[in-house]
């Protein structure tokens, strides 16, 4: 990253305006989208080091490419799979 600092302007409740630097992950999130800066509630399109998915949301994401016909990811070196929320599993047919 470079040293320049983008500030941006905030409105306090008491409608003062103060300049503030961006937090670690805005800067993450800016240079992984090739932005001098970020703000909250701002839609980018950035380049992933890794995607997370779990066994609620891996079978949706699933699911969802299968509907446009979409044979292959983006990069399966890049993801990584977690079963979390159904394990240990309640029952062997489950399992």
């Amino acid at each position: 990253m470079s040293d320049i600092i983008i500030y941006h302007k905030v409105e306090t409740n008491d409608r003062r305006t103060i300049n503030m630097g961006m937090t670690m992950t805005q800067k993450i999130l800016a240079a992984h989208a090739g932005l001098p800066s970020v703000e909250a509630g701002q839609l980018i399109e950035a380049d992933l080091d890794l995607v997370l998915g779990n066994d609620v949301t891996t079978p949706v994401a699933i699911h969802e490419m299968e509907k446009f016909n979409k044979k292959e990811v983006f990069d399966k070196k890049k993801i990584a799979l977690v079963m979390d929320h159904f394990t240990p599993n309640k029952d062997i047919k489950s399992a």
